[in-house]
């Protein structure tokens, strides 16, 4: 188990801004920090061209359309470039006049998206820029002074101030306002999924409307919103506050980028509100940030490497941390490097998922940073790093083989379609192998379970963990690629209810079978228990031609 680390999520130290009507409260004035994930992209400001607005345009996508105008119209104004801010005001003009679909509504516009998403027929609706696309529409009135602008923001606002059975973005009952991101014609309020990114954004562009304003409506709609985020909020936490939910209904657990996202929306609500409800909220989601993706530190001939690592809870498979920086104060000396390459696929795995920087000496201390186009974005702070071993726990299990698993022969595990179980509710179907481990014990969160799959065929998996009491939490996992080392790594909070199970657990490696015509095999081997990025660190380095996501299948 990774040694306990003084670990301090970082809030910023900003004082509070109170909603009063003040030139402060002009919304393209706003600093950075209080802007936050409208500046949010791997580009700056200065990449939102003609040709991305228009690309948005294309796919009638009014979420990326506003998201775009907005830093083209903040930025250049803050820089002076009349010719860009030109261009970007004519997009504006048509967005209000021209765009489709949408509904026009006096002075108001209802954004609708031209494509469909899941199961939702195109035409469906958003607060995410039923608040952000009113939000740029009067920054654009406090730089241009034309009312046309001020007046369509306005109205604007408030037809997604209706309900969503009308048309608008916020349910409204006695818990207080949400803001739904995804809305359709049609739907009823159990329909909705309770998105909480897109709430907050949603809120983050309404405050500061509303501040800007001061308009009576949009002050009392944010106090609403506010309140629902603040009486729903542990609908969003498991239980044992070990991690979150990216929607309660249903509940999916959260990815790690929308984690920090959702540190990042909190942050700017509490940079602009002083309320210390969002800064409790930034620094739970950054504590569980920093416990999954600590900093090791091992020592060698030429000093020390602070490590860290680009994958992790709750799905290894997927390297969707932002680009990152780790930056550390050394001998009176800061040392730092950046981590962009996680996608790099010309790139073998150390490269791209580790992170290693050399240091002289014992850091004082270490910040852990996301780069987001015009920010550097400061998650935790590390001050302790307890020296570890780079070498993983290794772990003798012994698989038991159930199902249409029918054989093994030391590492090699016979797959058999033609295997017919007795008739019972858990295997009647007869389409899946099962090689069963015993979980390992210390596999808590901030440790990954690794192991290398290798199929004679492409393999569709999932697994379960059953406890004792026969309790079970599940997990897809992508497509393993036949032929090829597959790696796979494992996070306890990346099943399914597994906060709800108890001890003495049983990982059941579950194979599809029902595609197979003839007898396959899969070899088993190198397992491992990753206690920390050390251990990450090395596991990758031993299999660096592995199959890993994003060179199987599934891309």
């Amino acid at each position: 188990m990774f040694p306990k680390l003084a670990i301090v999520a970082v809030v910023a130290a900003l004082s509070m801004v109170c909603s009063v009507a003040s030139a402060s409260n002009r919304i393209v004035d706003a600093p950075t920090e209080n802007l936050g994930t409208f500046l949010w992209d791997n580009r700056p400001s200065s990449e939102m061209t003609d040709a991305y607005i228009q690309d948005a345009i294309g796919r009638h996508d009014p979420f990326q359309i506003f998201f775009g105008l907005f830093r083209a119209i903040r930025d250049s104004h803050l820089k002076g470039e009349s010719a860009r801010l030109e261009s970007a005001l004519s997009f504006l003009d048509f967005m209000i006049d021209e765009y489709e679909p949408a509904v026009r509504d006096g002075l108001g516009v209802r954004y609708r998206y031209g494509y469909a998403h899941n199961k939702i027929d195109p035409g469906w609706w958003s607060g995410m820029d039923g608040f952000s696309a009113p939000m740029t529409m009067y920054a654009a009135w406090e730089i241009t002074g034309k009312e046309r602008y001020r007046s369509a923001a306005l109205a604007t606002a408030k037809l997604a101030l209706q309900s969503p059975l009308d048309g608008g973005s916020v349910w409204r009952s006695e818990k207080g306002c949400w803001i739904s991101e995804y809305s359709w014609t049609g739907m009823s309020e159990e329909d909705e999924y309770h998105v909480l990114n897109g709430h907050l954004f949603g809120l983050h562009a309404l405050l500061l409307l509303a501040n800007a304003s001061q308009d009576k409506d949009l002050l009392e709609a944010y106090d609403c919103a506010a309140r629902g985020t603040k009486t729903m909020a542990d609908d969003f936490i498991r239980a044992d506050r070990k991690w979150t939910w990216y929607q309660s209904t249903p509940k999916v657990i959260i990815p790690v980028n929308y984690l920090l996202f959702e540190s990042a929306e909190f942050e700017s609500l509490f940079n602009l509100t002083g309320d210390p409800f969002y800064r409790e909220q930034v620094g739970l989601r950054r504590s569980l940030f920093a416990q999954e993706y600590p900093l090791a530190l091992i020592s060698g001939e030429k000093g020390f490497r602070v490590v860290a690592k680009a994958l992790g809870a709750p799905h290894p498979y997927l390297p969707d941390v932002y680009p990152y920086r780790i930056e550390c104060e050394v001998l009176g000396q800061t040392v730092s490097a950046d981590h962009r390459q996680m996608h790099y696929k010309n790139l073998d795995l150390s490269q791209r998922l580790v992170t290693s920087l050399q240091v002289p000496s014992r850091p004082d201390r270490c910040d852990y940073s996301i780069l987001r186009g015009d920010m550097t974005v400061k998650v935790f702070s590390q001050t302790e790093f307890p020296e570890v071993a780079d070498q993983p726990l290794t772990l003798d299990l012994k698989p038991e083989a159930q199902l249409d698993a029918v054989a093994i022969d030391g590492n090699t595990i016979t797959i058999s379609p033609e295997f017919k179980a007795s008739p019972n509710k858990e295997t009647a179907a007869n389409d899946e192998a099962r090689i069963v481990f015993d979980a390992p014990a210390d596999w808590q969160p901030g440790s990954l379970f690794a192991f290398i799959a290798q199929p004679d065929f492409n393999a569709a998996i999932a697994f379960l963990l059953v406890d004792s009491q026969g309790n079970t939490a599940s997990r897809g996992y992508p497509m393993l690629k036949a032929d090829c080392e597959n790696l796979i790594m494992l996070a306890p909070v990346g099943f399914e209810n597994e906060g709800t199970i108890g001890g003495d657990r049983e990982l059941k490696f579950r194979i599809f079978t029902q595609d197979l015509d003839s007898d396959k095999s899969i070899v088993l081997s190198d397992y491992a228990l990753l206690s920390g990025p050390a251990d990450v660190a090395t596991y990758i380095a031993a299999h660096k031609d592995a199959c890993y996501r994003q060179n199987t299948l599934i891309d």
